[in-house]
Order: structure tokens, then sequence, then C-alpha cells
């Protein structure tokens, strides 16, 4: 059987998130966003799975979709797949990409024992807060879900990135670290961000 595998996104601190996760719905979303894959990683499917929880049993997993940073497809599968999707300048055609792939009958599939340095933000302007994987993962799950679906999966994510500020908030509030306030910061920005966008029928 081909196996799709992505290795762990290595960034600046230890437990990272990106990697890779399950499809992306109002089921993932708030697992994500509620912390429920937090307390119960191996039953709960979070469309970002907890990457550190896995890395140290050094299993594969199988998963819905994994990160076009460290991604080993081969030129046949992704030939079958009609390429990378070129709806998204990026943040969800990796997802896409994923979905043709299982949509062919592959498996994908995320391998803990590799390792790579992933420079989390490289493409984008090294200024400011960036959003645009907020609006790229919704565009996404808008061009397969109707208004009343997004519209709750807008809340989900502005009440996940609220719940975060607050938290950073308290953390900051505690330690003073320029770091936590930051946090705090960026969060007030994703939740404007989500509750932001606009919902476009066939948009992708």
């Amino acid at each position: 059987m081909w196996r799709h595998i992505s290795s762990p996104l290595l960034a600046i601190r230890s437990v990272a998130d990106r990697a890779g996760g399950f499809d992306r719905g109002l089921v993932s979303y708030a697992s994500y966003f509620l912390f429920v894959a937090r307390i119960f990683p191996f039953i709960s499917k979070p469309f970002y799975f907890n990457q550190d929880v896995f890395v140290r049993k050094g299993n594969p997993v199988d998963l819905d979709w994994v990160s076009g940073a460290a991604m080993l497809v081969r030129t046949t599968a992704l030939k079958r797949a009609g390429g990378i999707p070129e709806d998204y300048f990026m943040y969800a055609e990796d997802v896409k990409l994923c979905r043709n792939l299982r949509g062919l009958g592959l498996s994908v599939s995320y391998l803990p024992t590799s390792r790579l340095i992933h420079v989390h933000g490289g493409s984008e302007d090294a200024t400011g807060i960036k959003t645009r994987w907020i609006d790229s993962t919704l565009a996404e799950y808008s061009s397969r879900a109707g208004f009343a679906r997004v519209s709750v999966a807008k809340a989900i994510f502005f009440g996940g990135f609220i719940l975060r500020a607050a938290l950073y908030k308290i953390k900051w509030m505690i330690t003073r670290t320029e770091r936590d306030r930051i946090a705090s910061t960026r969060m007030l920005v994703y939740s404007k961000a989500a509750i932001a966008f606009k919902f476009q029928e066939g948009k992708n």
C-alpha cells in the first residue's frame, strides 16, 4: 500500500501541532479549539492533532491530511490526484490535495521518527500578525459546506481564539513576559479575522 508521509515540524517550541490532522469540519474544529484533543488525544480527531503525544510513541499515525511543508508523495499519485490545487496560495492546498488522494483510495500517514526544521511563516512577510491561514482554512471549508455550517465554524474559531486570548492574558499577568502579552494580542487579531470571514458559495 502506498503511504503518504509527513515528518514532524520542529520550530522554536518543542510541542508542534501543525504537522497534520483530521478532515476539517465542525467536529474537528470543536475538538481542537475547545481543548478536547488535549484532554483525550487518542480518541478525539482535531483538525490540528497534538504532535508531541505521537512523537513519543514513534509509530506512524493515519491522518486525513499532513502539512505540505513536510510531504512525500509519489509522482504517479500526485498526477492521479490532479496535482497540487491552485485554489489557495497556501494553508489549505495540502488539505485539499490529501482529500483528493484519499478519494483515490490512498492512505495519508504521519511518520514521527523523521525530523526536519520548518521555519514557520517563512513564506510570508515577517512583519505583523498574519491571518491568511484562517481565511484559507475557512475558505476551504466554505467550498464544501453551506452558510449555516460555515457560520458555526466561524463561531468555534472566534470562541477558541477568545478563550486563548484570555488564558494568555492571565498567564501574562502572572509572568509579565512579553511573549505571553504578544500571544494574547495575536489571539485577539485571529478572533477578528475569523468573525470577519465572508462566506462565498463555490468560492474555491
